[in-house]
């Protein structure tokens, strides 16, 4: 692990290993880091430290608190947590904003903002499970989001759209489960047919 990271940021609070074990991420109080199996390389996000004279006002709301989950998607990996802090400046008080990001091992710059998508929630991430090319996010707000993860896409003179994801559905479990923050588990059980963009999950299991 990236000593100065550990030092700064443990204890280590989750870890995401990628399912061919290419890639492996860890995320601390703030930020993350991840690395490369076959280099041996480790990346850290830059620009953590609220008191670091280059950081600028409008980076702050981009610092991660990790706390939905990490979930590896090829070489992309899907950050869930609250992105800023809650602080008062003069008498506004701006919120956190609950988001999950996507970012790409190899991108060229590993400052803040170097993040490919984000979507946004009412409530904190709780839970993030892959299953496929779907993912599922489970918020405080007792709501289960379904989203297909849509990969990089050509557009000609090599360009890219950068890989996103598209909200399928969604399920609130007000009156089935009567306290978010101990459900440990959450998934889909899917036939391989209903994965894809092209169709919707019908079946769904979780744990407390």
């Amino acid at each position: 692990m990236p000593a100065e990271y550990v030092a700064d940021y443990s204890p280590i609070r989750l870890v995401s290993v990628s399912a061919d074990i290419r890639y492996l991420a860890i995320a601390g109080k703030v930020g993350f880091a991840h690395l490369s199996t076959s280099s041996g390389r480790w990346r850290v996000l830059e620009s953590l430290d609220t008191f670091d004279p280059s950081l600028l006002p409008e980076d702050i709301p981009h610092i991660p608190h990790v706390r939905g989950g990490l979930c590896w998607y090829n070489n992309i990996l899907l950050v869930g947590g609250d992105f800023g802090e809650s602080h008062e400046v003069s008498s506004f008080v701006i919120l956190a904003n609950c988001e999950v990001r996507l970012y790409h091992r190899n991108a060229t710059s590993m400052a803040l903002t170097s993040w490919l998508h984000r979507e946004s929630f009412n409530s904190s991430i709780l839970l993030m499970s892959l299953i496929g090319d779907s993912l599922l996010v489970y918020c405080q707000d007792n709501i289960l989001y379904h989203f297909v993860i849509v990969q990089a896409t050509e557009t000609g003179h090599f360009n890219q759209t950068p890989p996103r994801l598209v909200q399928f559905g969604q399920i609130n479990f007000k009156g089935i489960i009567h306290s978010p923050a101990r459900v440990r588990a959450i998934s889909w059980i899917l036939p391989d047919e209903h994965t894809s963009i092209s169709s919707t999950p019908r079946y769904l299991h979780s744990r407390m």
